[in-house]
Parts: C-alpha cells; structure tokens; sequence
C-alpha cells in the first residue's frame, strides 16, 4: 500500500477499526512499521529487508536468552544431585 491511513488499513487488512491504531503503534515499537505524523496520520511498512533483520534479531536474542536458562538450570540440577 506504500502510505496510507489507518482508515484504508482497516478497509484493506479486516483488522477491527477499533484496534487498528493499537495494532500499529505496536508494530512501529517493533520496527515494522513507520508512523507519519501529520494530518492525517500515514503509516508506512518498513522495508521487507529490515523487517526481515530485525525479526532474525530478535529470535536470535530470544534463543540465546533461552539456551542460557536451560543451562542454568542444568546446572542447578547437577548441583542438587551431588
């Protein structure tokens, strides 16, 4: 869609009307989406390349954070048994 309003977004996307705005300041927190200020308000999508990064990154984040509890607890399960 390029830039739109939040009212073409909900027409295009299906998305309640009530949550569109919610949904989008959500996703610009994320890196998804840009927010035009102005009047109206355009949102505009990120790049598919830096969605695409920035998701890699988080996952990337979120399985390191993981793989370090499990080991802790690995450890802790050791410790308990000796």
């Amino acid at each position: 869609m390029g830039k739109a309003r939040a009212s073409e977004i909900f027409v295009a996307s299906g998305v309640p009307r009530a949550k569109v705005y919610g949904i989008l300041r959500g996703m610009e927190k994320k890196g998804y989406v840009q927010i035009l200020e102005g009047d109206p308000i355009l949102f505009c999508c990120t790049r598919p390349e830096e969605m695409i990064a920035r998701i890699r990154a988080d996952f990337m984040r979120s399985l390191k954070e993981t793989s370090c509890g499990l080991n802790a607890l690995s450890l802790e399960d050791k410790i308990t048994i000796s």
